[in-house]
């Protein structure tokens, strides 16, 4: 591959990142930079557990560090199965995909797809990229007709029941999109440079959170919540950057430090009724809770994305089981206890697999053959 063919190829998958694309020059670096872009990237390894789908494909040239305004990968996931239709649906070739045989493509154009979340029993939310560079989130009808265009900062998330979805809008306010309901609710707006959701717990509308962070200030942050009442908190200086809760908001994953070889970060599962950790660690930067908020998914998600999923016992980090080889781009919460996996392989095929509490893994689809290696064929929802 030519040097011009693979700076053309960096630009076009890292138009969802903030500020000037990777060239060649900016990925092969110079030896000396890369300790001090260590805690830069540990930095930015937090700012990619908040967000949708971020790449930036450095690991093509050989190298593992990353420039420190561009996070890297972190992969989607979400939270229990559409209520609609059975089962988790995948993206697949451009269309929201269910095993019976549901097809639903979004009309968006020549916008770029980069993640879904289904809403109630008869609307998907997609998020796209336009040409213009603004994250957008996209109401769409079973018909894959557009409803409604929202101009997003940072994530997508979901309730766990699906019945509604949240985001901050570019001025920093809270929007909570019930199921059934024609326009968001719009919340009071947070401070910082660059909030976004990362979790939405409670019964909405009534009584629930918008959960978010900071990821725009100086070191890991700060965090914040702000329920559909008005009321509007500061978390904790002790957990800065919160990057998931169970659905009831007892338990909240937060990375709270770095770790010492300045690659890694520290985080574990924080119970705001002990005002302190249950479990702690140096390992990961990505959690994602299962429904019932029994079990964990936790990864370190860096580069082009992680190699592995440790499945951990929510209440005390015990491992209960791992998912490992190739990479991962993206995983779902199937149920309770089962966890949905695409995973490429080291021969470039796509495979959809299922890990269960008996340790078994089961591939569910492929492997199929991807022509691109960044975006593969089958993408799971956002949670």
């Amino acid at each position: 591959m030519s040097q011009e063919t693979f700076e053309r190829e960096l630009a076009r998958h890292a138009d969802g990142v903030h500020g000037a694309p990777l060239t060649f020059d900016d990925v092969r670096g110079k030896a000396r930079s890369i300790r001090r872009r260590r805690r830069t990237a540990a930095a930015g390894a937090v700012a990619a557990a908040a967000a949708l789908v971020v790449i930036v494909p450095s690991v093509l040239a050989g190298g593992g560090g990353h420039r420190s305004d561009e996070p890297p990968v972190a992969p989607s996931s979400t939270k229990g199965v559409d209520p609609g239709h059975d089962g988790v649906p995948v993206l697949r070739e451009g269309a929201i995909t269910y095993d019976d045989g549901t097809r639903i493509r979004p009309r968006v154009g020549n916008d770029r797809i980069v993640g879904f979340t289904t809403l109630g029993s008869d609307r998907w939310v997609v998020s796209v990229l336009p040409d213009s560079g603004q994250t957008e989130a996209v109401v769409i009808d079973d018909s894959g007709q557009a409803l409604d265009r929202y101009p997003i900062s940072g994530a997508l998330v979901a309730a766990d029941d699906h019945e509604a979805v949240a985001w901050v809008d570019p001025a920093g306010a809270p929007q909570v999109l019930v199921a059934g309901a024609e326009r968001p609710l719009s919340l009071p707006p947070v401070e910082g440079r660059s909030p976004t959701a990362v979790a939405l717990v409670g019964a909405c509308p009534d009584d629930c959170r918008v959960i978010g962070r900071d990821a725009g200030g100086a070191g890991l942050g700060s965090s914040w919540s702000v329920s559909t009442d008005g009321d509007v908190q500061a978390l904790p200086g002790s957990i800065p950057a919160v990057i998931d809760a169970t659905a009831d908001g007892s338990l909240l994953a937060v990375i709270d430090g770095y770790a010492p070889d300045d690659i890694h970060v520290c985080s574990g599962a924080y119970d705001p009724g002990l005002g302190d950790f249950r479990w702690h660690g140096c390992d990961d930067n990505v959690f994602e809770f299962a429904p019932d908020g029994g079990l964990v998914a936790t990864t370190f998600a860096e580069g082009l994305g992680p190699t592995r999923i440790t499945v951990r016992d929510a209440a005390d980090g015990r491992v209960v089981g791992e998912v490992q080889g190739g990479w991962i781009s993206s995983f779902a919460w199937e149920d309770a206890t089962h966890l949905l996996v695409v995973r490429v392989a080291d021969d470039g095929g796509t495979l959809l697999e299922r890990w269960g509490p008996e340790g078994t893994t089961t591939v569910l689809e492929g492997p199929t053959t991807d022509m691109d290696l960044l975006e593969p064929s089958l993408q799971l929802p956002l949670g």
